[in-house]
């Protein structure tokens, strides 16, 4: 042992400094930068994690093989190391093949959701948000767009089904705004002001916990307000609903906010905006 480290000390050496500018880069500020200078070098996302320990692998697999192998079993070796490395290349490269068209089907079914929605085909929209959480049930995005389409739709139980899931996959504080966009707006739409309200509580106390976050929330509200669930709401809840909206997009004015942040959601002037 003690005679393989003192020989090979310089090649363990540049493992080790791989390793550890590796590690240090991952734990960086900047690491996000760091790996999507790798996912775009690579083209597809995810490949330089197999990429680099694959090629440490490699090279210090032959290298071994050269340096101690007996050399009249050195070619036998190669040979025998070569195929392997090459069919487990080749699985590699079919795993993030398969991978790479299942990305393709998922920006399709995206772009033909967003195009049902603008032309307010609710249900047709519906069908594409459902394959693209059949295929990835982790992406934020496509799940809170498939929620909002179940309030456009009336249909509240698959809404009840799938918000906790939507809850599992917040990655940040700014996507808790959405969740609780949406656990407002459905018992607002059903009428229901005594839920209503008491979310609209929780969603304030955080806003107000978390101001900063209200700055850079962007939805589109005016899809929902093309459906005919929204054109049905009258009364208390429709106040409440377009208020709630202008509170969101930082449209009430400072007069308004302030009293709608102390539960006086209705207001008796609302601001002239529409929130859109």
């Amino acid at each position: 042992m003690l005679e393989f480290l003192t020989e090979n000390w310089l090649a363990l050496l540049l493992v080790l400094a791989v390793g550890v500018a590796l590690g240090a880069a991952l734990k960086a500020p900047g690491k996000k930068l760091f790996l999507r200078f790798f996912a775009q070098l690579l083209i597809v996302k995810g490949y330089w994690k197999f990429v680099l320990p694959f090629f440490l692998f490699s090279v210090l697999a032959y290298f071994m093989v050269l340096n101690y192998a007996e050399e009249f079993l050195i070619d036998r070796y190669i040979s025998i190391l070569s195929h392997f490395v090459t069919l487990v290349f080749a699985i590699f490269v079919g795993y993030f093949a398969f991978l790479q068209v299942a990305e393709n089907r998922l920006e399709k079914f995206k772009e033909e959701g967003l195009r049902h929605i603008s032309q307010k085909s609710w249900a047709r929209a519906k069908k594409y948000y459902e394959k693209i959480y059949v295929i990835d049930p982790t992406d934020f995005g496509s799940l809170a767009n498939l929620l909002e389409v179940y309030l456009m739709l009336s249909d509240y139980n698959s809404f009840n089904e799938k918000i906790s899931h939507l809850e599992k996959e917040v990655e940040d504080k700014q996507d808790k705004i959405i969740i609780y966009y949406l656990k407002v707006a459905k018992p607002l739409l059903q009428q229901d002001l005594g839920t209503a309200k008491s979310e609209l509580g929780d969603c304030i106390s955080f806003i107000k916990d978390n101001p900063e976050l209200l700055v850079k929330f962007s939805w589109n509200f005016g899809d929902i307000k093309q459906s005919d669930v929204y054109k049905g709401l009258d009364g208390e809840s429709k106040k409440i609903f377009d208020n709630f909206v202008q509170y969101l997009t930082r449209s009430l004015g400072e007069e308004n906010k302030a009293k709608f942040e102390k539960a006086d959601y209705v207001l008796e002037e609302p601001s002239a905006t529409n929130g859109i």
